[in-house]
């Protein structure tokens, strides 16, 4: 009769260790495939943006100067020449590594005479360094990193102050925007937009008083499907510059939350009513927290040719609907905050958080 060799398993310390590489294996694997896919996506990144510059350089040759507006995904004719039949969009996940979830961006500057084609990669490529950068006539080049403190400028080379308050970092100065993040105007009419007048009345963006410079000193008043570009989505861009967004109800929430006094309630769901002391006189101009809102007024719904509290008081939209409605922050002479949901024709200010 055979002897049976009896086989010694594995000790439970064993199969830890077994169980461990292997995870290890697995993580490096699925790291790996992740680096790849983000290369490859940054490849087709540069090549993109190679094909639009090459399409910019003979628009340039025929006309001297640059286009007021490319648009990604669609075709790009001008006077029967199709220059492109469809402009590369940005591959998704747009937010490889850190970039923001934008598509590429193309303005048109010095008048004509130059541009800026900006886009982020996830990786360094040869010579081109990981992060955002802005292709120009000349060539590509690395666009500094950018810290809350630091100015911003919108498409209609508007610039704003920002300010870090608690976790958040926010516009210190009321949004003016006349453009939508694609280069078209808010109030229609292509991409030369027009300064505050009566014939904003219904319309997206407004000027207390339809007086052009109250836009310049106090920001812009503007109904929420304006200020959310048309989108329904909570925390959506909206009109903001790429990276930013219209604050959510939430986003105001954790503001007021900051701001207010300890042992002062504050509650989040009020309605209709002002709470959160001294939150009030903290976000007003000379306020300890450099949000330095100004009391802009705002625009009534009713007809929407008529103004209301400027000089005293301050309405912020946000994201959030509430119904047919929308949320808003309201700043009065009190030092508290009173949240309220309005019709969505009434013109508020915008403060955009990043």
């Amino acid at each position: 009769m055979k002897n049976i060799k009896h086989t010694k398993g594995f000790t439970l310390v064993e199969l830890t260790i077994v169980v461990a590489i292997i995870a290890i294996l697995a993580a490096t694997i699925i790291s790996s495939f992740k680096t790849i896919q983000i290369s490859g996506r940054d490849s087709k990144r540069i090549h993109d943006i190679e094909t639009i510059r090459n399409m910019l350089s003979q628009y340039y040759a025929k006309y001297n100067q640059y286009p007021t507006l490319v648009t990604t995904g669609q075709s790009f004719a001008v006077n029967g020449i199709t220059y492109l039949t469809q402009v590369p969009t940005n591959p998704t996940p747009h937010t490889d590594n850190g970039c923001g979830d934008s598509d590429y961006r193309y303005s048109q500057t010095s008048s004509g005479l130059s541009y800026t084609l900006t886009f982020c990669l996830g990786f360094k490529q040869d010579a081109i360094a990981a992060g955002t950068n802005k292709a120009i006539p000349e060539g590509i080049v690395a666009v500094p990193s950018w810290s809350c403190g630091q100015s911003i400028t919108d498409l209609d080379g508007f610039s704003y102050t920002t300010v870090q308050i608690g976790t958040q970092c926010w516009m210190s100065q009321g949004l003016r925007s006349k453009k939508k993040p694609d280069g078209t105007c808010i109030n229609g009419g292509g991409t030369t937009c027009a300064n505050a007048s009566s014939a904003d009345n219904g319309l997206g963006r407004s000027c207390y008083s339809n007086t052009e410079s109250n836009c310049t000193t106090n920001g812009a008043l503007y109904t929420w499907d304006g200020a959310m570009n048309g989108s329904t989505t909570e925390g959506a861009q909206g009109i903001c510059p790429s990276g930013w967004h219209i604050p959510s109800d939430t986003e105001q929430d954790t503001l007021d939350q900051f701001l207010k006094d300890a042992g002062q309630t504050c509650n989040a769901a009020r309605n209709g009513a002002y709470d959160c002391s001294t939150a009030g006189a903290k976000l007003k101009t000379g306020g300890s927290s450099g949000f330095n809102s100004v009391m802009g007024g705002y625009r009534e719904a009713v007809g929407q040719s008529t103004f209301s509290t400027g000089g005293v008081a301050a309405a912020y939209w946000s994201s959030t609907q509430s119904g047919t409605s929308a949320w808003y922050r309201f700043i009065f002479s009190t030092p508290t905050v009173d949240r309220s949901a309005s019709s969505k024709a009434y013109g508020f200010s915008i403060r955009c958080v990043r």
